[in-house]
């Protein structure tokens, strides 16, 4: 199977193409299960990035820009996590699977996540507060000035296509330590891959045949009877 372009990503006014969004659809549905983290590191980065994605739609990542405790970072909140886990297996590029712009997006991205997690964080907080102190102010004001939000809608968009692509250079399933695994009864993705076969020539796929006469009844196609 072809690998996914950078034309295949969705854009702000345009959705991902066909082939991507029924790619990763199959992938959603063959490996994702209905609740729980997946146990294959392909269905984790699929189950992350759609996970991270609706957060973003449906509550602006609100719950990802949350300290979990008093001491809590991004590494301890449930959609930071699912983020660092995403970018660190992107930017690790197992078997190659992206290219070196993607590589370098992802790590320059990853550089990012902490500082902009914490700044964002604190602002909430701060802003949150029924009163706060002249020093408080003034880091609220320097927070607010170093304005410089992450490009959520592109990340996840360009994630969506390199996660294909890192599924079609490791379709093997593998767990988080890089042993061989199952999901769902899947070992290996590229039986998702193959295309499916041609049609019988002699029923086109109905699975019978015409009758050849007007009195009688259609009759089941040679293709349909075990061997």
């Amino acid at each position: 199977m072809e690998r996914f372009e950078r034309h295949d990503e969705a854009t702000p006014v345009a959705a991902a193409s066909e082939r991507l969004r029924a790619f990763t659809k199959a992938l959603w549905d063959a490996l994702v299960p209905r609740s729980g983290p997946c146990l294959s590191v392909q269905g984790e980065l699929v189950r992350a990035n759609e996970r991270l994605s609706s957060e973003l739609l449906r509550n602006g990542l609100g719950n990802y820009y949350t300290r979990d405790d008093e001491a809590g970072t991004v590494a301890d909140n449930f959609y930071g996590k699912l983020l660092l886990f995403l970018l660190d297996t992107l930017v690790e590029n197992r078997n190659a699977a992206l290219d070196d712009d993607d590589v370098a997006y992802f790590s320059d991205t990853r550089r990012r996540v902490a500082p902009d997690w914490e700044r964002c964080v604190r602002l909430g907080e701060l802003e949150s507060a029924e009163t706060i102190s002249e020093a408080e102010r003034a880091e609220l004001e320097a927070l607010d000035a170093a304005d410089e939000q992450m490009p959520w809608d592109d990340l996840f968009a360009r994630a969506t296509r390199c996660i294909a692509n890192w599924c079609l250079a490791n379709p093997e399933l593998v767990d988080l330590g890089g042993a061989p695994a199952e999901e769902r009864g899947v070992r290996d993705l590229r039986r998702l891959f193959a295309a499916p076969p041609p049609p019988c020539p002699r029923c086109q796929g109905r699975g019978w045949v015409p009758a050849t006469e007007p009195k009688r009844f259609p009759e089941p196609c040679s293709c349909t009877r075990a061997d």
